[in-house]
């Protein structure tokens, strides 16, 4: 028996046994990664550019796990009075320590050609309807897992746009 051969492959079943421990302790981490709370903590007018309405969405998330978790990227969907408005993604990571939160703010352009017929429901002023849906994925190491989520209220627009220079001419 050649003395070099044994001891590589023990030194090779050694060193599969420990990668098989290591992946199944990294499935194992799969499920045990807890839903986050996601709210939309405010949805702010902004005014409106040539692109056309625009909007900050801040969005809290909140990591009930007892470990740290990077949000990698936040996909929405956003309805204006019953018209799909926006769709977006934010892909900006976020670090969110253990059983705690963190604040994006995520910018909106309800385009004028994709939005033409919310962005006009907008200026006429009064209360709008919003529902913004999504999901948001989370890691911890090697563990990655999506969340869905959804968020809805309203908003109160003056219907006036700003037309100061219009005085002057």
């Amino acid at each position: 028996m050649n003395m070099p051969s044994v001891l590589g492959s023990r030194v090779r079943a050694v060193a599969l046994v420990s990668a098989a421990a290591f992946l199944l302790v990294a499935l194992a981490g799969c499920g045990s990664i807890e839903r986050p709370k996601v709210s939309v903590e405010d949805l702010r007018w902004t005014g409106l550019s040539v692109d056309g309405a625009e909007f900050e969405v801040v969005v809290k998330v909140t990591n009930p796990n007892a470990f740290d978790v990077v949000a990698e990227h936040l996909v929405y969907t956003m309805v204006l009075d019953g018209i799909r408005a926006v769709e977006g993604r934010q892909i900006e990571r976020a670090s969110i320590g253990a059983s705690s939160s963190t604040v994006v703010t995520v910018p909106l352009t309800l385009t004028w050609e994709g939005g033409a017929k919310a962005l006009e429901a907008a200026l006429e002023g009064g209360e709008h309807d919003w529902n913004l849906t999504g999901s948001v994925a989370l890691r911890n190491g090697l563990v990655s897992k999506t969340f869905k989520f959804a968020e809805h209220g309203s908003f109160e627009t003056n219907g006036e746009t700003d037309d100061e220079d219009s005085e002057d001419l």
